[in-house]
């Protein structure tokens, strides 16, 4: 698998191609979704199951990784 991963990096470093802007701001568009939606849904799930569960006391609980 590595391997060929390593022939796809060389082959793309050999063979330049004019990126797709929209596809690239696609990607940023899903990234920056993701860290918001992440972020609020963990602020949301810490502060509802803190008063629920006493025991977490200020611990985060994280959405995700």
């Amino acid at each position: 698998m590595a391997d060929c991963i390593v022939r796809q990096i060389h082959r793309a470093a050999q063979y330049p191609v004019e990126l797709d802007q929209a596809q690239a701001d696609a990607v940023e568009a899903r990234i920056l979704l993701d860290l918001k939606i992440g972020a609020a849904f963990t602020r949301m799930q810490t502060l509802s199951l803190q008063t629920k569960f006493h025991v977490l006391g200020d611990k985060l609980v994280s959405y995700g990784a």
